[in-house]
């Protein structure tokens, strides 16, 4: 978890989301590979439906993650009335990048309303990769993922 602040790129003017994840205390050495996950995955899985890095830096006791903007989450959009063809588009959206991630040999493991991005006029982005993990050891980011009895898959089967 981190702390996210919108600012300006110096050089580009862009606006930019830049996430500050602190590594200090007692939890440092899960937050620093928390914010390591984060950065590998979005440099590696690249596209269109996932959150864009655009850059990454360490200073002090802190990881700071320098990433496109996005103008709100679907969580913001709860109790909101939508049209179908809206949540029809931010349902694909969303799909569109776990299908990429899956390829890509990983697995999400936080997808939620807050962690789907969107801005105008038809941008669906991923974000929040610091609890994904591998599918496999090939790919594997840092260990084994999952939640104790469900396996390193994102639903557990039932029965």
């Amino acid at each position: 978890f981190g702390a996210v602040y919108r600012a300006r790129h110096r050089v580009t003017q862009e606006l930019v989301a830049v996430k500050r994840v602190f590594y200090g205390g007692q939890r440092g050495t899960e937050r620093w590979r928390e914010a390591v996950r984060e950065a590998t995955l979005l440099r590696r899985l690249r596209h269109p439906n996932t959150l864009q890095l655009r850059g990454c830096y360490v200073w002090g006791s802190s990881a700071w993650l320098v990433m496109e903007f996005c103008l709100c989450s679907a969580a913001d959009l709860l109790g909101v009335p939508l049209l179908e063809p809206e949540v029809a588009a931010i349902v694909h959206g969303a799909l569109r990048g776990l299908e990429h991630l899956h390829r890509g040999g990983a697995i999400h493991r936080d997808v939620k309303a807050a962690n789907i991005l969107l801005s105008p006029p038809d941008w669906v982005k991923l974000g929040d990769f610091g609890s994904a993990s591998s599918s496999s050891p090939a790919n594997s980011l840092d260990g084994p993922g999952g939640d104790p009895g469900h396996g390193r898959g994102a639903v557990r089967r039932p029965g």
